[in-house]
Order: C-alpha cells, then structure tokens, then sequence
C-alpha cells in the first residue's frame, strides 16, 4: 500500500473539503484527474467556483487526482489528494486472539470456552459494502451440516464466534471468486493437544524430490535428468536400497535416494512427465512426485528498444534469461529467428539474439520472432510522423487552447502551437524567423523541446537578451537593437519544426508556420474583455451571481505596474470627454496590477458596489487604464480609454465575501454509506435450456491472414452466465495439432491438473509464463488466486483427451491454441490487453465456480454452427465490429 495515497472502493461516493487561507469560499473550483497527470487531457471532471465542499462517485478503478483552487493558473499540485479507486480483493482471514489459540500448517487449537475473533484481510483496506460483508464467514462442524452462530462485532471486517463446544470445525471465508479456510479444533486441555500436534508435525513431515541443480522444470530431448529423493522428519522406516522410482508408471532401473533418467528415457517421453518414489515395491502411494516436462526451447518474449517508429532504426532484443526463452543458453543447433512482416508480405528477416530494423514505410507491420514452434508476434502500427501547416498559431498560454496572437512585444512569453502526427516522445528544434530574412541561418530564435502531448507542440519563447546564445555571444548591442536589427521593417516571424535526430525526417518540416505575428515596438493594449477566470469563456451576457474577471492584453508592458477603473452604464461621447481623475472619482472598481510574462493581467470585478436598475441588471461599459513607467531617465504616463461592455442578469444576490486570490488546501472524508443498487430478477428460462450445459453458438469469423491470428467468434450460455466465446478459426477437425476449431456435437468436461502449459497458477502473479509469451502483462491486473482444481479440458468420443482441447481465458486467435475462451466484450476496437484479458479471466472464474458447485461430471458443452444463418440486427452490428477489429 502507497501510504501516500487514500484507497477506496469502486463506485464509492466521496465528499472532499477545502480550507482557504483566504478568499471567497464560493469561489473554490475543483477537478478530478485520471491518473497523477494534472493536465487538460486528463480532466475526468471539473466543477467551477462550488464552494469548499465537492462530491464524486468514483465509478471505474484507478488512480486518481483532486485539486481545488481559486484562480487556475495558481493549482498546487503539492496539495492534491492522490486517491486509488479499486474492487475489494479478500486476501486472506486471521484470528485476532494470541491467547488460548494456537495456529500451525494451516489449522486452529482453540481452547474451550474461548471467544474467537475473526478478520477478514482485503487488499489495501477496501471493504466491501456493509450488507456485503454480511455473510461471508461460516463456521462449519467437520461431519455435520449445519453451520455454527456467528457475530458481527467491532469493525466492520470482524467475526466473532464462542468456542462452546468440544469438536472440530472448518472456518471458511468467501468473496468473489476467492475463497479462504483453515481447520479450527476446539479442546479441552489446550497445552496438551498443542504439543501431541506438533509431535506429529515432526513426525509426519512432507518428503520431497529435487532436481540436480535445483528448480529445473524442463528439460531438453538431449539432456539426462538428476534427481534426488529428501526424506524429512527422519522417516526411520525408509530403507534408501529399497526404494523404487517411476517415469510416468513405469519403473526405473534406479535405487538410492539420487539418480539419473539417461537421454535416451528422455529423449522417448517428450511433453509433460511424473516422476514417482515409492518405499518399496509392494507400495501402492508414493511418498513424493515431481512433475518436468520435455520441450523444445522456446521464445517467451522479446524487447524492443523504443517504440517503433516511421524511419527510425529500432533494436529488437532476446535476452538469455528464462523470463525470454524457456532455456536461456542457446544450443550450438539453435537459431533466433526474426520477421518483419506487413499482411502477408514479406519485409525483412534476421537471426541472433538482436535484430535492428527501420520501418520505411507506413501501415500495421509484425514483428515474429521463434526458435522452433512457438512465434511470438508484436503488432505496429506505423505513422509517417509530420506536423499539420493549418494548424499552426502563436497563442498566450501552453497546451492546447489559448488566445491567437496577431500582435507581441519585447520581452514577452508567446507560444508556437502546431499539431502533430507520430512525434511523441521526439525531441524537436522549433526556430523562429523573420518573414524577409528565413534562411536557415537567419532564424532569430530557437528552443528544443521533448514532444510530451500525443497531438500537438507548444513551444515557448520569450525575446529576450540570452547572452548564452553562441549567435549572439560577442554581440555587446541591447536585445531590442539585436532584435530590430534582424526583422524587417513590418517585423512579423513565423517559425519552423524539424528534429534533433538528422536520420529522423518530419513531414512539413520545411514549412513556414503561423505567418505572421507582427512584433510590435511601442507599448499597446491590444484587447480587454470580460471572461471567467480560466480566460476560457468571454462573457457579453452573463448572471448577477457569476463571478467575473477582466481581461487585458497588453504589448511592451511586461512586469509594469497600471491602475484599472471600471466604470458602470457610461456613453461613448461622455467617456470621450472624461480624464482620468473623473473615472477615477466615479469608479467603484479600482485595482492595481501587474502585467505578467505573456503580457496579460486578469483581475475580479467586485459587482456588489455597482448599481442595479430597474429590471435587476448591472451594465458595466467603461475602462481607463493608467501606466506609468521611466524611459530614458524621464517619468512618463500613459492613458488608454476602453470600451468593454457586459450586461449582467438579476439573479438571488449573495452577501459580500473577499475576493479569493491564492490556492487552497484539500483534504478528503469518506461517506459511510453508498446507495445499492438492488439485483435484478433472473430471466426465465425461456428456451427450455439444461441449467448443467454449457451451449456455443458459433456466428462469425475473421481471417487475417494467418491462421495463427485468425478466429471463429461466438455466444454462449451457461445458466445466468453469458458471454461471447474465440475458438481458432475452420474449417473444424478432429486431427490435433492444426489450430482449427473442434467438430459441432456435445463435449464432456474434465479437471486437468497435468497441464504444463496451464498449472494451477498459471493467473496468479508469479505463475504467468504462458500469458508472458505475448506480452509481459501488468500485476496491477493480472493476479488471480490459484486455480482450484484445475484447468479444464473438453472431449468426446471423435475428439479425445490427447488433443488437450482447454477452456482458458482469452479473448481473440491468438489466444485460442486449439482451444476455447470465453471473454465478456466484445467491442468494435481492442482494448489494452491486460483490461480484456482480466476481464476474460474473472468470466473463467465465475464458469469454473459454477461448474464445481454443479459437478463437473455433470456438466456439457453442447457447440452448434449458425455462421452461415440469418442474423439478427443485433448479431449483425458484431458482425461489423469483428470486420473492423484487427483480429
């Protein structure tokens, strides 16, 4: 847990509070972030000037950020709340007691009388809602039926139950598709039983069989296999020349407690093994096992060195590390195979652990890389990268809004926008010239930037005296003669993007963008409005209740101070007579302001000292502004008179507050209750369906090209569980190793705990190897508990269990292998592969629960063909998303 961060449950509703260090509290804006990114691209919701409460319902899992603030350039990311929005996950139970309680190998000694306390353990203390949290621990008498009293007491996550009675219990805890338990005896003479259990835990200890050297698990064709059988607990009736080994049932010509399976044994049993000890040879049950499988070696995954794109070489990498190949050391006989292909056409090969390539032309490429059987692919989809002419601005603030600028001064920030197309993460050379002077040696300012936003470049420059700029080193003249000496005499620039890297070419690179801001010698007020406080909004008409800000766009007046009168209804023939002690006198609003960086100031408007009229309106027409500076040792005063008019609308008016100038503080407090949405009746069963059966209905297909990638998609139903269903594409066979889809007809069910490919662990967090063929997938998803039983493989009497057909998750061709998977969405567009394959998983779970309450034994698949059949309206639009999905 990130105790940096607050953990709640999905679809939580959260109440946060803000403490101004002044201001107005109905002045406080708020925003919610996706991610720890405070930028517009990121904006999940904003709530403007709402006061210093504000309340979200956090519906989806994920990270979050919630600033609040008063004026929007002033956010302090250093005062956000980071909040982490996930699904409670049971992690475990424990017994709060120490005393007359006792817990070893999975199993409680309680003694009598003995109030017991449970916990239930969820990930980082998100609960589940409270008429959740009801019913999921149950204390069940080993031999009886019923379940024993248990009470809810302290927190929320706590169960209490008394130890009354003399017996032995299962204490069982579930949520979701994961559950926990753990033997509970309850006893008289605690000290005694204690010690007659951990008597026979040393006694009874578990043997073992280890490979020489350790932890091998496969083995190649070649190679032989050194085992070595570990008794434990002094096993004193274990005689070591008696013992007898097995390969798979049959038996070895080995004794002792160490042996050797010869390369010719291994070399006869390829694909996955049991290895098998025995005390002797009237034992029936072995005393240990050890699973291994025979395998050719294989790629699990390969690197890339950056993200592949258009004319840019690129390294793709296999490390000799067991997370990339099954064998990390490459045999004398073994090669690295690379393809680079796009459709079914061949672009380049290579071989060895690295493989470079430039990608020359645009398109969606494969990348294929093997040794022997198994490929392992990476799809690209390539862009010629290139900046967009027609989009090109000077504005006065960075990302991806602002005002357009047709005017600036010296000294003044401005920005050079651009979109783009594939520049993500490049670094780029923006320069800026002279309309009449654009050679490439000409440009009279440059900066780099490192491209950060997916869309476009906004670049900053500010004309002002760089003495580190090697152009202008040895130059002792002022800035502005620099400057001046280098425009023409109309003075309006353009600028330029290319990239830093010379192998790497931009399209329009060598265009001229955003002709022409005219730099401007004297000092101007270009422009001033009435707007909100974001600038985002000019207002003409607005609300008596809307918080209001007067804009000013000023050039050649940066870091000077001027004095703003705001005046109410006044003509434009009167405001022409008017000096500045008149508007001064007559003026409710006077502010005093400094012009930033970028040539602006925007100040509130105080509305409550000016007048109402009749119909409940506020007419404010009238600006003078008053600057005064020094110029060549002399004091000089300059005067602007402004029309900026806005009418405001009668509204409920509010008591006076000071204005809010400065960032606030946040801080969070969680509601105890959310509203539940109550469960929705089950639908009949209307079709007279076997609730025991699993029923497939095949309805589209989708080649790519290969048949590696392609599929056959599908429906199914398995009582109330629904879902679609990816099985490999046709046409179907009942020969293995073809990666077609199995023959229509009715399957039986069975565990399969042998799997090599699919073990028990195979969704947990340390056991993903198979998943990691594709590509190494976030923990954050893809950390399940242990299968049950096993995982489960389908036959019938033309399609047999050799052929190992599986139902696992998945959720399009390459995933299938021959087999089936059953997956939740199926949408026009992939999604990231950790959500579809979590989501695919959690529906294998909810299959495999029901399946092991039912019994397996009693459950069928019953798969039928309506691909070339009439579709519905709604079949049809899956239709056209499959057409439109990559694979």
């Amino acid at each position: 847990m990130n105790n940096n961060k607050q953990y709640i449950r999905e679809g939580q509703k959260v109440t946060f509070s803000a403490q101004l260090e002044k201001g107005d509290r109905r002045l406080t804006s708020w925003i919610v972030y996706e991610g720890n990114q405070c930028d517009d691209n990121h904006i999940v919701k904003e709530e403007k000037q709402v006061g210093t409460e504000f309340s979200h319902i956090f519906e989806e899992a994920g990270e979050y950020t919630i600033v609040s603030y008063g004026k929007r350039d002033e956010i302090d990311d250093n005062k956000a709340i980071k909040l982490q929005v996930e699904k409670p996950v049971l992690e475990g139970i424990e017994c709060v007691e120490r005393a007359n309680t006792y817990f070893k190998n999975n199993v409680y000694i309680v003694k009598k009388g003995t109030k017991v306390t449970f916990r239930l353990k969820f990930k980082d203390d998100v609960l589940p809602t409270s008429d959740k949290l009801l019913h999921l621990v149950k204390v069940i008498p080993i031999g009886g039926t019923s379940s024993g009293k248990i009470i809810r007491e302290g927190k929320e996550n706590e169960y209490s139950y008394n130890a009354i009675n003399r017996s032995s219990y299962t204490v069982i805890a579930k949520f979701g598709n994961r559950t926990f338990e753990f033997s509970m005896r309850v006893v008289e003479n605690f000290e005694e039983e204690v010690k007659k259990f951990e008597e026979s835990i040393a006694k009874n200890s578990s043997t073992e069989i280890t490979t020489i050297p350790s932890g091998i698990e496969n083995v190649r064709s070649k190679d032989s296999l050194k085992l070595k059988f570990n008794p434990k607990g002094g096993e004193p009736e274990i005689n070591p020349s008696n013992l007898v080994w097995k390969l798979n049932g049959n038996t070895l010509l080995a004794k002792g407690t160490q042996i050797e399976i010869p390369r010719e044994i291994i070399a006869n049993n390829k694909g996955e093994n049991k290895v098998e000890v025995f005390k002797n040879n009237a034992s029936t049950k072995s005393v240990a096992s050890y699973n291994f499988s025979v395998v050719k070696n294989e790629i699990i995954k390969f690197d890339v060195s950056e993200t592949p794109k258009f004319g840019k070489k690129v390294t793709f990498k296999v490390k000799e590390d067991k997370k990339y190949m099954i064998f990390p050391k490459l045999e004398i006989n073994e090669e690295i195979y690379w393809e680079v292909k796009k459709g079914s056409i061949f672009v380049a090969r290579g071989t060895g652990l690295t493989f470079e390539h430039k990608f020359n032309e645009e398109g969606d490429f494969q990348v294929k890389c093997y040794i022997s059987d198994v490929v392992i692919e990476e799809k690209y989809n390539i862009k010629r990268p290139k900046i967009f002419p027609e989009t090109a601005q000077w504005i006065d603030k960075d990302g991806a809004t602002g005002n357009i600028l047709k005017k600036a001064g010296y000294y003044q920030k401005i920005y050079a926008f651009v979109e783009h197309q594939g520049l993500l993460g490049e670094k780029v050379i923006v320069d800026v010239y002279d309309d009449d002077k654009a050679s490439a040696d000409d440009w009279i300012a440059s900066n780099y930037q490192l491209v950060e936003n997916k869309e476009n470049i906004c670049v900053p420059f500010i004309l002002t005296n760089e003495k580190n700029n090697k152009k202008y080193s040895k130059d002792n003249r002022s800035h502005k003669e620099r400057i001046e000496n280098c425009l023409s005499k109309e003075g309006k620039l353009f600028f330029k993007v290319k990239s830093v890297d010379p192998q790497f070419h931009i399209g329009n690179s060598e265009a001229e963008l955003a002709k022409h801001l005219t730099i401007v010698p004297d000092s101007e007020i270009v422009d001033t409005y009435f707007c909100d406080e974001g600038d985002t909004v000019k207002y003409d008409i607005q609300k008596l209740s809307t918080s209001i800000f007067l804009k000013i766009y000023a050039i050649n007046m940066v870091s000077r101070k001027i004095r703003v009168c705001v005046l109410e209804n006044v003509s434009d023939t009167t405001r022409q007579f008017m000096n500045w002690d008149s508007y001064y006198r007559k003026s409710l609003c006077q502010k005093e302001v400094t012009i930033n960086d970028k040539g602006e100031a925007i100040l509130p408007i105080d509305l409550t000292k000016f007048k109402q009229y009749n119909n409940g309106t506020v007419i404010l027409s009238a600006v003078m502004i008053r600057s005064e500076y020094k110029l060549g040792g002399k004091d000089y005063t300059d005067y602007y008179r402004i029309n900026a008019k806005i009418v405001l609308i009668k509204e409920p008016s509010l008591p006076h507050m000071k204005e809010n100038f400065s960032p606030v503080k946040v801080k969070s407090s969680k509601v105890d209750r959310i509203a539940i949405e109550k469960e929705q009746p089950k639908e009949e069963n209307k079709n007279n369906r076997d609730e025991n059966t699993i029923y497939i209905t095949r309805k589209w297909e989708k080649w790519v090209g290969n048949n590696g990638g392609s599929a056959t998609y599908g429906t199914f139903v398995f009582g109330d569980i629904t879902g679609f269903i990816c099985e490999p594409h046709g046409p179907q066979t009942t020969r293995s190793g073809k990666d077609k889809r199995i023959p229509t007809g009715t399957y039986n069910l069975e565990w399969y705990p042998k799997s090599g490919k699919f073990p028990k662990n195979v969704y947990t967090k340390e056991g993903r190897y198979v998943i990691r063929k594709y590509k190494p997938f976030s923990a954050t998803y893809i950390n399940f508990p242990e299968l049950k039983n096993a995982i489960i493989q389908i036959y019938n009497k033309d399609v047999s269990k050799k052929r190992h057909i599986l139902l696992h998750a998945g959720y399009e061709g390459g995933w299938t292998e021959g087999c089936i998977n059953p997956f939740k969405t199926l949408s026009e567009k992939l999604r990231d592969k950790n959500i579809e394959l979590k989501e695919s998983i959690e529906l294998l779970f909810e299959i495999y629960d029901k399946i092991d309450k039912i019994g397996i034994e009693k459950v069928k698949i019953v798969i039928v063909d309506e691909i070339n059949k009439p579709k519905s309206k709604e079949d049809e639009k899956y239709g056209e998303f499959i057409k439109k999905r990559p694979r």
